[in-house]
């Protein structure tokens, strides 16, 4: 048994009366072939990818456990269902250690003490990238994924736009003493994390991180 992150997109445009139903479905049939830790009902957001006929999707991500011969089914029935924009199912198993030859894992620089496990990818071995932000105040609060894209650089501008988005308008600061944006940019482009707290209340703290996964 393996543990997966689950992302699942619908078509924004599904009727009302028929979203319930929808949602249901997909999540019923992960509880018939796996184990649902957790479901998050995001709702609708903005596409993190380019769509010749849509700019937003709903979100659901599903935290499960099962046999790999049986979320490769699921995946199979994702792709033939037409509700469904996108949907990418992630190993999210760290204690996984099958080495692959051919692929070479590296540790993030915020965390050179800690030792990085190989993880069990598929021959492709396809690398995406996450923008993450979490509440430093509250470590065990829920993790809240903001965007997932093969492409590099897409993120590192969508975690930009985020860093001027809590700066000028939300009123956060870094708690390095940068003096100019740039040096903030370039801080979680080197480090892939910056930490905030909010202006005026140092019990309010928020973390942007950029983190590596492999498809299965």
């Amino acid at each position: 048994m393996n543990k997966f992150l689950v992302m699942v997109i619908l078509k924004p445009d599904i009727k009302e009366s028929r979203i319930n139903y929808v949602q249901s479905g997909i999540i019923n049939l992960f509880e018939q072939n796996t184990k649902v830790k957790q479901v998050w009902y995001l709702g609708k957001k903005k596409l993190d990818f380019k769509n010749k006929k849509y700019t937003e999707g709903i979100y659901i991500k599903l935290d499960i456990v099962g046999r790999s011969k049986k979320v490769e089914q699921i995946r199979s029935e994702l792709r033939r269902n037409q509700d469904i924009l996108s949907s990418i199912i992630m190993n999210n198993d760290s204690e996984k250690t099958s080495k692959l030859p051919s692929l070479k894992l590296r540790k993030l620089p915020f965390y050179n003490n800690i030792p990085v496990h190989n993880i069990s990818v598929n021959d492709n071995g396809k690398k995406i990238y996450m923008l993450i932000n979490k509440n430093i105040k509250l470590p065990f609060n829920e993790a809240d994924i903001i965007a997932i894209s093969e492409n590099e650089n897409r993120i590192l501008e969508t975690a930009n736009k985020k860093l001027y988005e809590y700066i000028y308008m939300k009123g956060y600061r870094t708690l390095k003493p940068f003096k100019i944006i740039k040096e903030v940019e370039k801080e979680l482009k080197a480090y892939r994390k910056v930490q905030f707290v909010l202006d005026g209340n140092s019990n309010v703290g928020q973390e942007l991180i950029i983190q590596e996964r492999y498809l299965i």
